[in-house]
């Protein structure tokens, strides 16, 4: 009797745990997306220009260059298309010029594919802001 009060009690705090990181877990943030068709041209739209030194190469370091008006800091998370790709996430550094630089290597897909996404997380003085940008790295 006593081992069932026990394993009633354990499955009540677990399922009360569960709820609760259920109730407080961070919403999925709601992501602009930016067409982009050439981003060594660069890619954007009035509030936000992201530019690349050349064109992305698998496991070759390129310089992604963004303009924005107003930032505090820049994120920027990389993942394939429908595949996630681990921890592929830099912090761009503010420029003399105002611009935020960083210098980014995309890694190797075993699946071989080249089409990716680009989640860019802005903190601003009125919130975070979020962007998303879909290009193609040559293997």
């Amino acid at each position: 009797m006593m081992r069932l009060r026990h394993a009633g009690m354990v499955l009540l705090l677990t399922l009360i745990a569960i709820g609760g990181w259920w109730l407080l877990k961070p919403a999925i943030p709601a992501f602009e997306e930016l067409a982009c068709a050439d981003i060594v041209r660069g890619c954007g739209n009035a509030g936000i220009f992201v530019q690349a030194d050349q064109a992305p190469r698998v496991m070759q370091p390129f310089e992604l260059r963004i303009k924005v008006g107003e930032a505090q800091a820049v994120l920027a998370k990389f993942d394939m298309r429908d595949m996630q790709m681990g921890l592929n996430q830099y912090r761009f550094v503010r420029q003399q010029d105002g611009d935020w630089l960083a210098k980014v290597t995309l890694p190797v897909c075993m699946s071989g594919q080249s089409d990716w996404l680009m989640n860019l997380e802005l903190d601003t003085a009125s919130g975070k802001r979020f962007y998303q940008l879909g290009f193609t790295a040559n293997p």
